[in-house]
């Protein structure tokens, strides 16, 4: 059984749909085992630069094992993470490929720091939903108390991870160049 994290702005409730979106590299990799239970799913996809997510993601489960266990390898955890990372991203891209494409939304992370309530508006629009003004008002509340207008957490190195920035562009070149995700300009 699948638990599924839902981000408060993420949130829908309409006309007895249920729109949730998942964020899990696990369930990415797993795409096709979804689209049989749920056939009709639409996917919504944010979208950034992996190198920047992969030593996040990293650090999360070497902090996680160390509670538990002396063995807690970061290099592991680095390798582990990117490996997952590019085989779910390469599973994704090859299910939309295969006449899937109209089922997704994308988002361009930035995008949303920046333009939350327009972003969500686009992807109600997109969904063939209208956002309520009541919705609207509590995703503005939601971010208001919860956004990135406030400092910024730690950032973590890939080198941290037994990992290098160059190598996490180079595995992630087929990512980066079918989203036109600009990882120069990339400082999330």
């Amino acid at each position: 059984m699948a638990q599924f994290r839902i981000p408060g702005p993420l949130r829908s409730l309409s006309g007895g749909q249920v729109t949730v979106a998942v964020e899990a590299s696990d369930l990415a990799s797993a795409i096709t085992a979804l689209d049989a239970v749920y056939p009709d799913a639409r996917f919504v996809m944010t979208h950034r630069d992996v190198a920047s997510v992969v030593p996040s993601v990293a650090r999360m489960q070497t902090t996680l094992t160390a509670f538990g266990s002396d063995l807690s390898d970061p290099a592991y955890f680095g390798t582990h993470c990117s490996e997952r990372w590019a085989l779910a991203l390469k599973r994704m891209i090859a299910f939309r490929d295969d006449g899937r494409e109209d089922r997704f939304h994308d988002m361009e992370f930035r995008t949303m720091q920046s333009d939350p309530i327009g972003s969500m508006r686009r992807l109600y629009a997109a969904l063939g939903q209208t956002l309520s003004p009541v919705a609207e008002q509590q995703m503005t509340d939601w971010w208001a108390q919860n956004g990135r207008g406030q400092a910024a957490g730690s950032r973590y190195s890939p080198e941290d991870y037994g990992l290098s920035l160059a190598g996490l562009r180079t595995l992630f070149v087929f990512y980066s160049d079918r989203f036109d995700i600009d990882t120069l300009a990339q400082a999330d």
